[in-house]
């Protein structure tokens, strides 16, 4: 897969440049971003395709915006390479995102990580949680082809995007905060239905599995890991 080999390409020259990337903004967007957009088929060239520091109302301006049948499609915030992404930044997107009232995606990246959005539950309103997430430095190869779905060739504006890539994005980060912290729920969830119908799940036990859940889900991960390498 292209997309697939152009992302690996940009990672690993990204990574060698990190240094120079984090010095400033403009270094993020023309050593990562553009390239990025340019991986997705997007002519980076064009200004009316892809416009630098679009202005949806006078006295704002958008990092990048890019225009498909002259609409302002997918929204892009970017943030010097090393910052960590945060609800600020979030909330920054979201209010371009609204802006531009026509947008079906937003972008939230600092170069390296990429966190896309879209307005499933409410149009012209970013929904609150993303529906793909993806890192460069630690690419996932499963997301590439939802990544692909958003490139020039294939992107289709009045589609709707597939709410199931929502949600399973939603499970993988439940999935992750509870193989490395469970919680009460959780380890309530797994003792109700290991233990003995008559065994009474109180606070002594869902602590016992809150333990007893995260070093299964750690031998669990070792285990794939090594199965994979053999």
């Amino acid at each position: 897969m292209a997309l697939l080999q152009d992302l690996q390409n940009l990672g690993a020259r990204g990574a060698q440049l990190k240094e120079a990337l984090a010095r400033s903004e403009e270094a993020t967007k023309h050593g990562m971003i553009l390239p990025f957009l340019q991986a997705l088929g997007y002519d980076i060239h064009d200004p009316t395709e892809v416009v630098p520091e679009h202005t949806p109302v006078v006295g704002e301006k958008i990092d990048y915006v890019v225009m498909i049948g002259g609409k302002p499609t997918i929204v892009i915030e970017v943030k010097v390479t090393g910052k960590s992404l945060d609800a600020r930044d979030q909330d920054q997107l979201n209010k371009y995102f609204s802006m531009c009232k026509v947008a079906r995606v937003g972008v939230l990246t600092n170069g390296f990580q990429f966190i896309f959005f879209t307005d499933s539950e409410q149009t012209s309103h970013m929904d609150a949680s993303p529906f793909l997430k993806i890192d460069l430095l630690n690419l996932d190869e499963s997301v590439v082809p939802i990544l692909e779905a958003l490139s020039k060739t294939v992107f289709k504006p009045n589609q709707e995007i597939k709410a199931d890539w929502k949600y399973v994005n939603d499970i993988k980060e439940f999935l992750s905060r509870e193989t490395m912290e469970p919680s009460d729920e959780f380890a309530h969830f797994i003792a109700d239905h290991l233990l003995p119908d008559n065994r009474r799940v109180n606070q002594r036990v869902r602590s016992e599995f809150k333990t007893f859940t995260k070093e299964a889900f750690r031998q669990f991960l070792e285990e794939r890991i090594a199965a994979s390498r053999r």
